[in-house]
């Protein structure tokens, strides 16, 4: 029983979450050759001026390790979409990028901010066993 709850000690210092003062990532899985990636990743890098926030982005198209990834993020967050651009902030995922989109990145930064979340991206890139719920965007 000790070394379970030792474990279970341990564990809970590794689980990737961010506090309230830090930076929400955001994770952006996009191709150079898709416009609309292009759009987002403007409108990112001018939304992170005024904003807490990391972008971090995965060329998925020249990059097999990136694209593995993206693959295994959408699994964990049971997306069946196959396209770019796919954003990741939390347990979020949202596919596509468009006014409704920018809208549901603004709310889960602000919601982020606030709380502590599990970064799903860094718990599937260090093949961590975290437990979570995906947060879906409302609306």
């Amino acid at each position: 029983m000790k070394k379970i709850l030792f474990v279970i000690l341990i564990s809970l210092l590794f689980i990737p979450s961010i506090k309230a003062e830090e930076k929400v990532d955001i994770h952006l899985f996009y191709s150079e050759l898709c416009s609309t990636c292009k759009a987002e990743k403007e409108y990112l890098e001018e939304y992170s001026k005024n904003n807490n926030v990391n972008i971090i982005l995965y060329e998925v198209t020249k990059n097999e390790e990136n694209a593995r990834l993206l693959n295994d993020v959408r699994t964990a967050l049971k997306n069946k979409e196959l396209t770019t651009p796919y954003t990741v902030i939390g347990t979020m995922g949202l596919t596509g990028f468009s006014d409704t989109i920018q809208l549901h990145i603004e709310n889960a930064v602000k919601k982020y901010s606030n709380e502590e979340y599990v970064d799903i991206v860094e718990v599937v890139k260090n093949n961590l066993d975290v437990e979570y719920e995906i947060d879906y965007p409302e609306g």
